[in-house]
């Protein structure tokens, strides 16, 4: 083999030149990457050292896809030229930034012991990714660094790499504790904005140590539940089956369904016309279309309101193919069906989507159902959406939920409102 050598002057180019310029990865090298994070995800959990290097490989994948995004914004210019290479360009980014922010969300949950009650009371303060590129997030860098080289029995999360812990910028755990740190820097330390920030922290900090207290403005208690259980061994079977025929469907129980679709093993002139017939095989199973439908490629979306893909109990290859879109699966809930359902277990339901929509619903805080128990709206229960999306994406059985409606209609009031602790979750999730 011969060698050749040359020097190169570099100059600043124009954001929209270097894009065109840029290689993009094929979807193999992408899904090793992102198999790779993953296995070390589960492999690192209860680990120190080897946990916060994980997480600092993560800072600069993350980082790198959202600076390729800032470029896109300033590609206008030749957009009309390269509009379909860059079109697809931005899609990929894309997919890589939410399967890595995925990943993060996995490894955070984990972090928290499966608590499925703190994972929801840190996503309190809405944030973005983003703030791994501002300035002060060096700060945070470089605290974390000397708090992990002064204590070995420590483990650090940083929060701003995941969509769920959006209190504090540092997470210490111990086997006794876990402590929430804001990073300032500067030597001013006032301002309203500071002053929240530091009461959210001190009212979460005091609902977790007591079971009770004021968060924005609510009255919390925290409701100790049983485990949740799940149907997704069945999904985990439909996608097998999906392997072969590219497209199939299973029950899950008498109102719930799920549809696989293996991308790959589409013949590409057939796609769309199958993708589309996906989305109705679920009249196999009922003659209506009264139904709820979320997808695989919504899910992803839904940080806070579901646990993310990477804590299902799947093959790392088969999660890392579900984020990438090239597996897809569909939930669908007949409506009827699921209220007859409900009507069984004793209660009398009012649905509300009959009034508004899901996407009002979720803006207002309003419940998809209501639970009546009785002629005193005091034991309602409010089946709020957060609860429905669990049953479709993450396969919960509503009948734990239905468990724990029975339990709190008795404490129900209109000034509490009740957050579930779930024990044992570690046993259900990877």
């Amino acid at each position: 083999m011969r060698i050749i050598s040359r020097s190169i002057n570099v100059n600043k180019e124009e954001p929209t030149e270097d894009l065109i310029k840029v290689y993009v990865p094929n979807m193999v090298e992408m899904k090793t990457i992102l198999e790779d994070l993953q296995n070390m995800a589960i492999r690192r959990k209860d680990q120190k050292y080897s946990f916060s290097v994980l997480q600092t490989y993560l800072i600069t994948a993350i980082a790198g896809e959202l600076n390729t995004l800032k470029a896109f914004k300033d590609e206008k210019v030749l957009k009309e030229n390269n509009s379909e290479i860059l079109d697809n360009f931005e899609m990929t980014t894309r997919l890589m930034l939410n399967s890595l922010l995925q990943i993060a969300d996995g490894i955070a949950f984990r972090f928290l012991d499966y608590d499925y009650s703190m994972f929801t009371l840190l996503q309190a303060n809405k944030t973005s990714p983003s703030a791994i590129l501002q300035d002060g997030f060096e700060a945070v860098l470089d605290l974390a660094g000397r708090l992990g080289d002064r204590d070995g029995n420590t483990q650090e999360l940083i929060t701003d790499i995941n969509q769920v812990t959006n209190i504090g910028d540092i997470i210490l755990k111990t086997e006794d504790y876990f402590e929430i740190i804001e990073v300032k820097k500067g030597r001013n330390k006032r301002g309203a904005r500071i002053n929240r920030q530091k009461e959210r922290m001190d009212s979460l900090t005091t609902f977790i140590n007591t079971s009770a207290g004021n968060i924005d403005g609510r009255n919390v208690k925290l409701f100790t539940a049983q485990s949740r259980r799940h149907s997704l061994d069945i999904l985990q079977d439909c996608f097998k089956d999906a392997e072969k025929n590219g497209v199939a469907s299973k029950m899950i129980n008498s109102f719930q369904c799920v549809t696989c679709i293996d991308v790959d093993n589409l013949v590409a002139t057939d796609r769309i016309d199958l993708m589309k017939t996906a989305q109705s095989l679920h009249r196999e199973f009922w003659d209506t279309d009264e139904v709820f439908k979320l997808n695989s490629l919504d899910h992803r979306q839904l940080s806070g309101c579901s646990l993310p893909i990477t804590v299902f109990p799947f093959d790392t290859s088969l999660i890392i193919d579900i984020l990438m879109g090239s597996k897809i699966y569909i939930s669908t809930i007949n409506v009827s069906e699921l209220i007859s359902y409900m009507n069984s277990k004793g209660w009398e339901v009012i649905e509300t989507t009959k009034i508004l929509g899901i996407n009002e619903l979720e803006e207002l805080d309003f419940p998809v159902f209501v639970l009546k128990s009785g002629n005193d709206p005091h034991y309602n229960f409010r089946f709020h959406i957060d609860f429905l999306v669990s049953c479709m994406m993450e396969l919960i059985e509503i009948d734990g939920y239905l468990e724990i409606a029975k339990s709190i209609a008795n404490l129900e009031n209109e000034e509490t409102y009740y957050i579930p602790f779930y024990e044992k979750e570690e046993k259900i999730w990877n």
